[in-house]
Order: C-alpha cells, then sequence, then structure tokens
C-alpha cells in the first residue's frame, strides 16, 4: 500500500486539509502497513555446553523446549526462577564388614581388593574375587583335614615323620632304624616255602627197601592224614 499523506491545508481553519476523522484514518493505514513491512531478525542462542533449552524459531515466534521433572527432582517456578529440588539425595553408603563399618560420600570412592592369597578383578558392574592358590597350603602352619585327602596317584615326598593308627599298602624303608628286607629275606629261607629235599634212607636190610619203595601220604596242612611218623630229635635222629 502507498504511503497516504494527510492534508494539512495551506494555513490554519481555511476548511482546505483534511478533517480530523479523516487524518487518523490515514495514520492507522500507515502504521498498518508499516507493520506489514517490518521483519523481526532477532533468534534465540543457547549458551554453555550443556543440554539447550531454546529450540527454533517460527515466524514472530521463538519456541523453547519444556523442563520435566524426573525421578526424585520437582520444580519450583516464580514470576522471574525456576527452581529444580532433589528432594532425597544420596548423601553417603554405609558399608558394614564383618569387622568395622565405612560411610562413602556421594563423591567418594572405595577400593575392593583381595587379601593374602585373593585377586579382585572388575568387568562391567561385576566384581569377581579369585583364590590364588601359589604357596596358600604352605602359608597355613597348623592345617587340618575336614575329610579324606585324595592324592590322585601323587607321591608325598620330604615328609619327617608320619603318625597313623593304621597303614594299608606296601611299605619301604625302615622300621624303627631297622632294613625289614633283611627279616623277610630269612623268613623266606625257613618258613616261606624252602626246600629242603628229599629224605634219604640208606638201606642196609630188606625192611629198609621195602620202606623206601613205599610212598606215604600225610595229606595236605588243611586235611591231614591219621599217620603219625617218629624219626627222633634233631639232636638225636634217629
Amino acid at each position: 500500500m502507498a504511503f497516504q499523506n494527510i492534508n494539512i491545508g495551506n494555513i490554519a481553519n481555511d476548511g482546505t486539509g483534511d478533517d480530523l476523522r479523516e487524518a487518523f484514518v490515514k495514520v492507522n493505514n500507515n502504521f498498518a502497513d508499516l507493520d506489514q513491512r517490518v521483519v523481526i531478525q532477532a533468534d534465540g542462542e543457547n549458551l554453555g555446553t550443556g543440554e539447550g533449552v531454546y529450540y527454533v524459531k517460527t515466524g514472530n515466534n521463538m519456541q523453547f523446549k519444556s523442563l520435566i521433572a524426573g525421578d526424585n527432582v520437582s520444580f519450583t517456578a516464580t514470576a522471574n526462577d525456576i527452581t529444580i529440588n532433589a528432594p532425597d539425595p544420596i548423601k553417603s553408603i554405609q558399608f558394614n564388614a564383618d569387622t568395622g563399618t565405612y560411610s562413602l560420600a556421594a563423591t567418594g570412592s572405595i577400593d575392593l581388593l583381595g587379601g593374602q592369597n585373593i585377586n579382585s578383578t572388575i568387568t562391567g558392574a561385576t566384581t569377581t574375587f579369585n583364590i590364588d592358590p601359589v604357596n596358600l597350603v604352605q602359608q597355613d602352619t597348623s592345617p587340618t583335614l575336614g575329610g579324606a585327602l585324595d592324592g590322585a596317584t601323587n607321591n608325598i615326598s620330604n615328609v619327617n615323620r608320619v603318625t597313623a593308627t593304621e597303614f594299608y599298602g606296601d611299605l619301604t624303608g625302615h622300621v624303627h632304624g631297622h632294613d625289614m628286607r633283611i627279616y623277610v629275606n630269612a623268613l623266606a629261607k625257613t618258613i616261606f616255602g624252602t626246600d629242603y629235599g628229599l629224605i634219604v634212607i640208606n638201606t642196609t636190610n630188606g625192611f629198609d627197601l621195602m620202606f623206601q619203595a613205599t610212598s606215604i601220604d600225610y595229606g595236605t596242612v588243611a586235611s591231614p592224614a591219621s599217620l603219625v611218623s617218629n624219626y627222633g630229635t634233631v639232636g638225636t635222629p634217629l
């Protein structure tokens, strides 16, 4: 629309200019045209590195994001301020152990360390404690078994003294300082199957010849025959 000029006449009250109503109509039209011509160049901008609240400008409107309270958070708004409240913040966590306690502040940290022969590992949200078996038995100066010990066919070496109520199996070594192999060999010659040969009878007459030619069965140890032979004594043989 073209600019509308107000006719003020040649001199005051000469009746040639616009009347008062017509003059203000032109004023209103000129302001309406001016309002349509002016474009607002202002825009919003988020400052800092945090989450911005300004969103976009649409026409003459600047749009902003809304704030939504999350868990344990609330908003209090006044004419000039918005207050963010956390009603029940975690201020500290108390750790209780078998011996002693510890209160951890909200900004503090706690170490999970293994003790003797124990190693700790953290993977994500999982903490694992592993037992290191190296020299574990050696460090126990008074070990006690709670059940039978299975050696899995392995040897036990460098033992000073073994105290037991019973012993099963083969024994290698000395008993009370004596080598038992000497006694075993001696017993084998007297009891365990020593062959003394045959009983030879010198025949000097017919009766001796008949006796030598005749086999006498004395039975077995488990079932002996009912025969008794008297050969005298070792010191005074017949």
